[in-house]
């Protein structure tokens, strides 16, 4: 039977620990870099919708001009607050303004209304892109997290049962010693009894041989 070093176990102990903390620190980097990359994106896209109302002010402002006075009377609105809604990026405010001229407006304006609509609907678009991408990375980012917790439990799980498994082993190999130091014993304490038998037969022969010559 080879010899059992009790130092193995610590040994297995410190190579599952190597391996989870591996991996934590490889999951770790993996969700800076992507936290790194949406935020980039993110960052463009703000960038981008930033420029948007300057970039779209013109066409929107020429649609506008196309509605009539008498059908922004009949709305209950004037060119200055749409505009201003637009400029200060209340979209929502200004949708509902939109939808409204819609119903007043003639079958030649509502072209300029819906015009004005794209507009808002390119913007929300923009503002949904970077809502999405960040529900879609923190989804993934969190299902990798997921998986990576699974594994590491795994591991760690493994890493008991090795442990136990050694430690049991480990006290199976005592015993065994034990046992077979105690029958060297008692092998030891048989050939010393028998020796003494031994010695004592010799003594008898001995005092039987001492009496004859005696004799």
């Amino acid at each position: 039977m080879r010899t059992f070093n009790p130092l193995f176990i610590e040994r297995v102990e410190e190579i599952y620990d190597a391996r989870i903390a591996a991996i934590q620190e490889e999951f770790s980097n993996y969700r800076d870099k992507k936290m790194e990359e949406r935020e980039a994106r993110i960052g463009n896209l703000i960038a981008e919708l930033s420029r948007f109302i300057q970039i779209y002010l013109p066409e929107f402002r020429r649609s506008l001009e196309r509605i009539s006075d008498e059908t922004l009377g009949l709305a209950g609105l004037s060119r200055g607050p749409i505009l201003n809604a637009y400029v200060n990026g209340q979209f929502d405010q200004l949708l509902d303004m939109l939808t409204t001229l819609s119903v007043y407006a003639t079958e030649k304006e509502l072209s300029a209304v819906k015009s004005m609509m794209r507009i808002v609907d390119r913007y929300y678009d923009l503002v949904s892109r970077i809502e999405m991408l960040r529900t879609i990375s923190t989804v993934r980012i969190e299902l990798r997290e997921s998986r990576v917790a699974a594994i590491i439990n795994k591991l760690k799980s493994e890493k008991f049962a090795r442990i136990n498994q050694l430690k049991s082993e480990l006290e199976s190999r005592k015993e065994i010693l034990m046992r077979k130091k105690r029958i060297e014993e008692i092998r030891t304490n048989m050939r010393i009894s028998r020796l003494h038998s031994k010695v004592d037969e010799l003594s008898v022969e001995l005092s039987s041989i001492e009496r004859r010559i005696g004799g």
